[in-house]
C-alpha cells in the first residue's frame, strides 16, 4: 500500500515538474525534459553508491541531456525564427567550442567507467587547457589590469601559465560541486545570464533554457 502511494506522488511530481517546465521554458524546455527524461531511462552511466544525498543508481548522463538540448534548441528556435541554415552551426563551432567538447569528454568517460583517478582528470584537463591556448593564443587574455599592476604585460610565459592554472582550476571546482544537485547548474545559469545580457544569440538562449529545464 505504501509502495504504491509512494508511486502515485513520484508521478504527481513528474507531471508537475512537466507542466511548470512547459510554463517557464517553452518548447525549447520541452525539449531538454524529454532528453533528460530519456537520459535517465539508460542503464549505463549510473552511480554505483549514494552520493550528494542521491539514492544508487541515479543516473550520471545529465551533460549530455543538456548538450543534445542545446543543439536541438538551437535548431528549433532556426526553424521558429525561420532563419534555420547549416552556416549557423559551423560558425558556432569555432576551437574554444571544440576544446570545451574535448574537456567534456573526459568527465563522459568518467561517468561512463566511474574508474578515473581525481588526479587522471586533473591531469588530462591540464593537457586539453593547455593545447587550446597554444592552438589557438586569442583566447589568451593578455590585456588584464592585474599584468599591468604587477608590470607583466609582455609576460606571456606567465600569461599563459597563470590562464592555464585558472581554467583548469575552474573545471576541477566544476567536478567537486558536482551536477546531480543542481549546484554546478545554478552556477552555470548565473554565467549564462550575464552571457546572454552581453550577446543575446539563439546559442546563449538556448544554454539558459536547458540549464533551468534540468535544475
Amino acid at each position: 500500500m505504501q509502495k504504491r502511494m509512494a508511486e502515485q506522488d513520484y508521478s504527481i511530481n513528474v507531471i508537475l515538474t512537466f507542466l511548470f517546465t512547459i510554463i517557464l521554458t517553452g518548447m525549447n524546455g520541452l525539449i531538454a525534459f524529454i532528453l533528460l527524461a530519456l537520459m535517465a531511462k539508460f542503464d549505463v552511466g549510473r552511480d554505483s553508491k549514494k552520493k550528494h544525498g542521491l539514492s544508487t543508481g541515479t543516473s550520471r548522463l545529465g551533460g549530455i541531456a543538456i548538450v543534445l538540448s542545446i543543439f536541438f534548441g538551437c535548431i528549433f528556435n532556426q526553424i521558429y525564427l525561420k532563419e534555420f541554415r547549416i552556416e549557423f552551426f559551423l560558425l558556432q563551432t569555432n576551437s574554444l567550442v571544440i576544446f570545451s567538447l574535448i574537456i567534456g569528454l573526459i568527465g563522459l568517460v568518467e561517468d561512463l567507467n566511474q574508474n578515473l583517478s581525481s588526479i587522471k582528470r586533473l591531469l588530462l584537463i591540464v593537457f586539453f587547457v593547455s593545447v587550446s591556448l597554444i592552438a589557438s593564443p586569442e583566447l589568451l587574455p593578455l590585456d588584464l589590469g592585474i599584468y599591468e599592476f604587477f608590470g607583466m604585460n609582455d609576460a606571456e610565459i606567465f600569461i599563459y601559465i597563470f590562464t592555464i592554472i585558472m581554467v583548469s582550476g575552474f573545471i576541477n571546482a566544476g567536478n567537486i560541486a558536482d551536477g546531480a544537485n543542481g549546484l554546478l547548474a545554478i552556477i552555470f545559469l548565473g554565467f549564462f545570464v550575464v552571457a546572454y545580457n552581453m550577446d543575446s544569440t539563439i546559442l546563449n538562449f538556448s544554454i539558459l533554457i536547458s540549464l533551468i529545464a534540468f535544475i
